[in-house]
């Protein structure tokens, strides 16, 4: 069996971009403040050998994103990397730090985020949305002498990063990659109606307000 019949088995190990079935689709497709992403799936032969040769295997390579009517777009595997800390599916996810050189520093699988999603609109109408994301990391790979201090703090700039620069590929696309209408439709829906009464709900740069980010490392004692 391949990812194509069997996802989740790949997604509870690498976490990335959540597989939905066609009836959870169908069922998002008529809420009014869903936006949807399903993982595409391509060719990599750089994965797998046999007998020297490479083989080429499934993938997944990215995301269509969908909305409302809207034309699908796509976005990389790579583009999405800060999805798996705002979904709420995720439950095993490695996060590697890099030397300044590129090199892995540590290696840091992380289960089972815990996300917190605050939405605060203000006079104008405008929302805002501030995040709290709490992670346990344990160390698998360390290929330098480092506290766990420093490995807590390079991971949570590195969340941080991966969830800013995903938002900014979604603003990019015009897509709500975070889902964060759909937060502020279940959680402040008189707020969600007045906006959406008067113009589409329309996100910006500045509609991603403040992230917090905890991370704590719970073992790296075998590797000591």
């Amino acid at each position: 069996m391949t990812i194509l019949h069997l996802p989740n088995g790949n997604y509870e190990q690498h976490s990335l971009i959540s597989p939905m079935k066609l009836v959870e689709f169908a069922a998002l497709n008529n809420e009014p403040s869903a936006t949807i992403i399903i993982p595409s799936l391509g060719l990599n032969d750089q994965l797998w050998k046999k007998d020297d040769e490479n083989m080429p295997m499934m993938n997944v390579n990215g995301a269509f994103l969908f909305y409302k009517g809207k034309k699908p777009k796509w976005l990389s595997k790579d583009d999405l990397k800060g999805l798996r800390w705002v979904d709420r599916n995720t439950e095993r996810t490695p996060l590697a730090l890099n030397e300044k050189n590129g090199k892995i520093k540590a290696l840091l699988p992380i289960e089972d985020p815990i996300i917190k999603i605050r939405s605060k609109v203000n006079k104008s109408g405008v929302p805002k949305f501030n995040m709290n994301i709490k992670v346990h990391a344990t160390v698998t790979q360390l290929n330098s002498k480092v506290s766990n201090k420093v490995l807590q703090n390079e991971a949570e700039k590195e969340i941080k990063k991966e969830i800013r620069t995903t938002f900014s590929k979604g603003i990019s696309k015009q897509f709500d990659v975070f889902h964060l209408e759909e937060e502020l439709f279940r959680n402040n829906y008189k707020s969600w109606k007045t906006i959406t009464k008067k113009n589409k709900f329309q996100l910006t740069l500045k509609s991603l307000g403040t992230i917090k980010v905890k991370v704590t490392v719970t073992d790296r004692e075998e590797i000591e």
